[in-house]
């Protein structure tokens, strides 16, 4: 579970980035 968190944390960190 944490772990999907994690992933989905920095996914939307990095998509952020990118806009």
């Amino acid at each position: 579970m944490k772990n999907l968190i994690l992933v989905i944390y920095v996914t939307s960190s990095f998509l952020r980035k990118l806009i």
